[in-house]
C-alpha cells in the first residue's frame, strides 16, 4: 500500500476544513491544519497525513511539497459565496488574521458590515480579497493538482470521493454513510464554538446580494470568475429589502444560536466552577483541620528543636574541648617526635664513634701483638740486638712516640726497654 500524503490548498471558506475531514476519514489517516509551514511543522508531520493550508503557488513552497511527497488537492467555490462566508465568520473567528499571514491586509474593516454595504463591496474588490481568492486560482487546473468544486461535493459527496479514489488510491473504509452522516454540516456545527460551519449552501449569495451590487463585485472579480468558471447570475427577485431581511434573518438566527450556545456553555462553566468552589471549600475545611493538627505538631517539633539545639550546643562545646586537648597532644607528640629525631641523630653519631674506636682498638691489638713478638725476638737474640744498638735506640724512640700516643698500650714495654738498656750497658 502506497503512502498517502495530501495537501488541501485552497481559498479560506471554500470548504477546506470539511474536505480535509472527509479525506482523513476516507483514508483513515490523521489531518493537520496550519497557517504556516515552519521547519518544526514540517518535521512534526505524520508519515501519512491530510494537510490543510491557505498558501499561494510559490516555487519554493511547491518544490518542498514535492520533496515531502504531497499530492495537492484544491477546492473551488463560487467567489461570492466565499466572500459572504468570510463576512459571516470574521465576527466570531479571529483566526482570519492568520490567512496568508495577513498578506494584503485583514478583515477588520468588514466586522458588522452587511452584504449590500459599501464597506463590504469595497472589500470584495480589494487586494486582500484578490489575495485570498488567488489561492485556489493559483492551483486550479495545474499539472498534478486534483481540482474539485465545492458545489459538486455538496451535491454528491460519494461521486467526488470516487474521483479522489481514482486519482489518489483506493479508500480505506468500507461504508461511506457513517462518515457522511458524522461530517454533515448540522453535526459539524455542534462541534465548534466559533461558528466555523454556517450554512454550507451553494448559491446563498443570490439571496443576499441584489443585482446591482453583484454586478459591481463581479466587475472587480472578473479574472477570478473566469479562471474558476463561475458566472454571476443574481436572483431577479432579490432586492435591497429582501436581501437585508435575509441577512438579518440568517445573521440574527446565527447570533441567537451563538448567544444561546454561549449562555449554555457559560452556565456549564459556572456550574463547573461552583462545583470546583464547593470542592475547594470542602478541601479547605479539611486542610484547616489538618493545619490545626500540624500547628500542634509544629509546636512539638519546635520544642524538640530547642532540646536538640541545647544538646547540640553542649556536644559542640565538649567536642571543642576535646579538639583543644587533641591539639595540645598533637603539639606534644610533635615535640616528642623532634626529640626522638635528635636522639636518633645522636645515636647515629655515637654509633659512628664506636665504630671508629673499635677500628682503633683492633689496630692497637695488632700493634701490641707485634710489640710482644718483637720483645720475644729481642730476648732470644740479645747478641744481635747488641750489634743493632743503634736500631734499638731508634726503636726505643719510636716506642716512645707510640707510648706518648697510647700509654696504656706500652706499659709492659717499659720493663722490656729498661731490661734492654741494662743489658746494653753491661755489654
Amino acid at each position: 500500500m502506497s503512502k498517502i500524503r495530501l495537501a488541501v490548498i485552497a481559498t479560506p471558506r471554500s470548504g477546506n476544513t470539511w474536505l480535509r475531514m472527509l479525506l482523513g476519514r476516507f483514508y483513515n489517516i490523521p489531518t493537520v491544519a496550519v497557517h504556516e509551514l515552519t521547519e518544526a511543522v514540517w518535521a512534526g508531520l505524520p508519515e501519512e497525513v491530510v494537510l490543510q493550508i491557505h498558501w499561494r503557488r510559490e516555487p519554493e513552497f511547491m518544490a518542498r511539497l514535492e520533496r515531502e511527497g504531497f499530492r495537492v488537492v484544491t477546492l473551488a467555490r463560487h467567489p461570492l459565496d466565499v466572500l459572504i462566508s468570510i463576512l459571516h465568520v470574521v465576527v466570531y473567528d479571529v483566526e482570519s488574521e492568520g490567512w496568508l499571514l495577513s498578506d494584503q491586509g485583514n478583515e477588520r474593516s468588514i466586522w458588522a458590515a452587511t452584504p449590500r454595504s459599501r464597506t463590504f463591496i469595497d472589500y470584495c474588490r480589494s487586494s486582500r480579497a484578490h489575495a485570498l481568492l488567488g489561492v485556489t486560482c493559483d492551483h486550479w487546473g495545474q499539472p498534478g493538482v486534483l481540482s474539485l468544486k465545492y458545489e459538486d461535493l455538496v451535491a454528491d459527496p460519494p461521486a467526488v470521493l470516487a474521483a479522489v479514489e481514482d486519482a489518489v488510491g483506493p479508500r480505506r473504509v468500507a461504508d461511506l454513510e457513517p462518515i457522511l452522516n458524522d461530517l454533515s454540516i448540522g453535526n459539524l456545527r455542534k462541534t465548534t464554538l466559533n461558528n466555523h460551519f454556517w450554512k454550507g449552501k451553494p448559491g446563498l449569495w443570490r439571496e443576499l446580494i441584489p443585482a446591482a451590487e453583484a454586478a459591481e463585485i463581479a466587475d472587480g472579480l472578473r479574472p477570478v470568475l473566469d479562471r474558476l468558471g463561475y458566472a454571476v447570475d443574481p436572483d431577479p427577485a432579490t432586492d435591497a429589502g429582501s436581501a437585508d431581511r435575509a441577512w438579518n434573518r440568517y445573521a440574527g438566527e446565527e447570533m441567537g444560536r451563538t448567544i444561546r450556545r454561549n449562555a449554555d456553555e457559560y452556565r456549564k462553566q459556572i456550574t463547573a466552577v461552583q462545583e470546583a468552589v464547593n470542592r475547594l471549600s470542602a478541601d479547605n475545611r479539611t486542610l484547616l483541620g489538618h493545619a490545626d493538627m500540624q500547628d500542634g505538631r509544629i509546636r512539638e517539633l519546635h520544642d524538640q528543636e530547642r532540646v536538640l539545639t541545647g544538646k547540640c550546643e553542649a556536644f559542640l562545646q565538649t567536642q571543642a574541648a576535646h579538639v583543644e586537648r587533641l591539639c595540645r597532644q598533637e603539639a606534644a607528640l610533635a615535640e616528642a617526635g623532634r626529640e626522638v629525631l635528635d636522639a636518633r641523630r645522636e645515636a647515629d653519631r655515637w654509633r659512628a664513634a664506636s665504630e671508629a674506636m673499635r677500628s682503633e682498638a683492633e689496630r692497637s691489638d695488632a700493634a701490641r701483638r707485634r710489640a710482644e713478638d718483637v720483645a720475644a725476638g729481642l730476648t732470644a737474640e740479645v747478641q744481635r740486638f747488641r750489634r743493632l744498638q743503634g736500631f734499638s735506640l731508634r726503636l726505643a724512640e719510636r716506642s716512645q712516640r707510640w707510648r706518648d700516643r697510647l700509654p696504656w698500650l706500652f706499659r709492659p714495654a717499659k720493663a722490656v726497654a729498661a731490661l734492654l738498656r741494662g743489658r746494653a750497658a753491661r755489654a
